[in-house]
């Protein structure tokens, strides 16, 4: 879902670029950020999001360490927020950097790997196994892209437009042009789709491409506040076996087909649940859903 396609336009190496980003979601404003890693090549890198306001569906991610270091070198705070502050904030990240991963078998017994990943020279560099809420990483990321707003003097500005909802392109010999349901347009050298699984770049460029299709994975995804979890017990009332409250960790427990994972988030203020499992006759998704 990162960018789904890209136009490029021949240009000179004297003649600074001007980048259109459709979407500005996670995909869109971290590429917006790396752009102006291209040393001269654009003076002007645009984000434009349909939603009038900064919302990113869904529960928890996974932050490698590498993409955590990358983050890093791009000047992008995973780590400075407050876990128990406001949601949607736009402010540093509120990762939860986690101790180990908790393997659960058939029998109850736990194999545990602890992440090496988090040495005190690693988490240096920005490294460190994140976990975090996909509103937190997109918050952190607007809280950079704020950072460097045309208000300030940096090179190669980043602008953020809300409530532009893409509804034709057009390519010409000087560039690509967008036209927005508000009757607005704009001009580039170079157009990124970076609008997600139901892409309207995709949709105006493509439209012969092929539907999509029923993978026969299901996942059933969700958050629980720490309070509510320190609250569960077993139906008869005992405590619960390895109950994430331990420690700071990522369970799994797998079958053939099918498997339950739990991972901190939100500085340990949130546990991410999934339960995901192959069923590929399954009626649970007939319909090609709007949105999950």
């Amino acid at each position: 879902y990162w960018a789904s396609i890209t136009y490029m336009q021949a240009h000179t190496e004297s003649s600074p670029m001007r980048a259109i980003i459709i979407g500005g979601g996670i995909g869109g404003l971290f590429t917006a950020i790396a752009l102006r890693q291209a040393e001269g090549v654009f003076d002007q890198i645009e984000v434009f999001e349909q939603s009038s306001v900064p919302t990113e569906a869904g529960a928890g991610l996974n932050i490698a360490p590498n993409g955590a270091r990358l983050c890093h070198w791009l000047g992008v705070d995973l780590d400075g927020g407050d876990p128990k502050g406001p949601s949607g904030v736009p402010d540093g990240g509120r990762a939860s950097i986690l101790d180990v991963t908790r393997m659960i078998n058939d029998d109850l017994s736990v194999s545990r790997k602890p992440f090496h990943y988090n040495a005190p020279e690693k988490r240096a560099l920005g490294g460190g196994f994140h976990h975090m809420h996909r509103q937190d990483l997109l918050m952190c990321l607007h809280e950079r892209v704020r950072e460097l707003a045309p208000e300030y003097p940096v090179a190669s500005p980043i602008s953020v437009h809300m409530g532009k909802r893409l509804v034709g392109i057009e390519q010409h010999d000087a560039g690509v042009t967008a036209s927005f349901a508000d009757g607005t347009t704009t001009t580039g050298d170079i157009l990124i789709g970076a609008d997600g699984i139901h892409s309207k770049v995709l949709e105006l460029t493509w439209p012969e491409a092929p539907e999509r299709r029923f993978t026969g994975s299901l996942i059933f995804r969700g958050l629980i506040p720490r309070a509510d979890v320190e609250t569960l017990r077993k139906a008869d009332g005992r405590p619960l076996d390895h109950n994430p409250l331990d420690e700071l960790c990522m369970d799994m427990y797998k079958r053939n087909d099918d498997y339950a994972m739990s991972y901190w988030v939100r500085g340990g203020e949130l546990l991410n649940i999934g339960f995901t499992w192959y069923d590929p006759e399954s009626t649970e998704f007939t319909d090609d859903w709007g949105d999950w």
